[in-house]
């Protein structure tokens, strides 16, 4: 409910010539980094002001797009985490030797309650070749630690994936996303060149 209050309005400069109104002002506090308190106020003519009830903001950090280039700081990632211009490469790459082991990367969003959310991503991956065989590469999303997506590399020859408009619950309890790199061997990869989560 707008609480009324009386002011002075001897520099009113009215939003047109038949507006009642006077002006308007929208009052935005900061609570933390991910929460702000917002009111909007109405001066009228007459001089007198409606204030609107405060609403409290949440910033989710959702729409989100990935910059698969570089770190914006919101990644949380094991050791074995390349940021390249081809993408982000998980799991095994030249910078760390091709040294074998799994590897992945979380970031979390500041969400009040459950908030459906559609993910989409692309990139490709690549077993170890030579004598290998079975699965050397395996790509995952988890969202709010439930798989939603998975996709396997058996082979040295790199092949693309797809994680094309997949619908998931991102919790408030464990609201993350996880990608990883499962079953890596040597020389495996996995290059995520695109991940997209916007609101469904």
């Amino acid at each position: 409910m707008s609480k009324q209050s009386h002011h002075n309005n001897k520099n009113c400069r009215p939003t047109s010539a038949k507006s009642p109104i006077c002006r308007i002002f929208i009052h935005i506090s900061r609570i933390n980094s991910q929460q702000y308190d917002c009111y909007v106020q109405i001066l009228l003519r007459n001089g007198y002001i409606f204030t609107s009830a405060t609403h409290r903001t949440h910033v989710t950090g959702i729409p989100y797009t990935m910059n698969v280039t570089s770190n914006d700081g919101s990644w949380n990632e094991d050791e074995n985490i390349n940021w390249t211009s081809s993408g982000v490469v998980i799991g095994n790459n030249w910078k760390y030797g091709w040294t074998a082991g799994d590897a992945s990367m979380t970031k979390s969003f500041a969400i009040p309650k459950d908030v459906n959310i559609v993910v989409n991503s692309t990139g490709s991956h690549r077993g170890s070749g030579g004598s290998s065989s079975g699965v050397q590469a395996k790509f995952s999303i988890t969202v709010s630690g439930t798989g939603i997506f998975s996709s396997n590399s058996t082979s040295g020859s790199f092949s693309d994936f797809t994680c094309s408009n997949v619908s998931t619950t991102l919790t408030s309890g464990n609201p993350s996303i996880e990608l990883a790199n499962g079953y890596c061997t040597s020389e495996a990869q996995v290059i995520v060149s695109s991940l997209q989560i916007t609101y469904k």
